[in-house]
C-alpha cells in the first residue's frame, strides 16, 4: 500500500498537509517518486478543494524553482511578459 491509498477526504487535512510539508522539505519536481505521489493525490483529491488548496501551493513552489523549465531556459520575465 503506498501512501497516496492511506488518504481520505474524512480523516481531515492533516495527512495531505504532511505530505506536502515532506515533498516540499525533501524532494524536488525533478523526482520521479515526487511527481508519482503528486499526480495520484490529485487524482485522490478531485472532490476535495481543500486539499487541492494544499497541494497547489507546493505546485507554486515547484513552478517558482530554478529547475522549472522557464527557470532554467532563462526565460522568465520573457514568458511572464506574454502571460499577462
Amino acid at each position: 500500500m503506498n501512501t497516496v491509498e492511506f488518504y481520505n477526504p474524512e480523516a481531515g487535512h492533516w495527512y495531505i498537509k504532511a505530505i506536502i510539508s515532506c515533498l516540499c522539505l525533501l524532494a524536488s519536481e525533478e523526482s520521479s517518486d515526487a511527481n508519482w505521489i503528486v499526480d495520484n493525490l490529485l487524482k485522490a483529491t478531485r472532490t476535495d478543494y481543500e486539499g487541492r488548496q494544499s497541494i497547489q501551493k507546493l505546485l507554486s513552489l515547484w513552478r517558482e524553482s530554478p529547475y522549472a523549465p522557464v527557470q532554467k531556459a532563462s526565460v522568465q520575465e520573457k514568458w511572464l511578459s506574454i502571460a499577462s
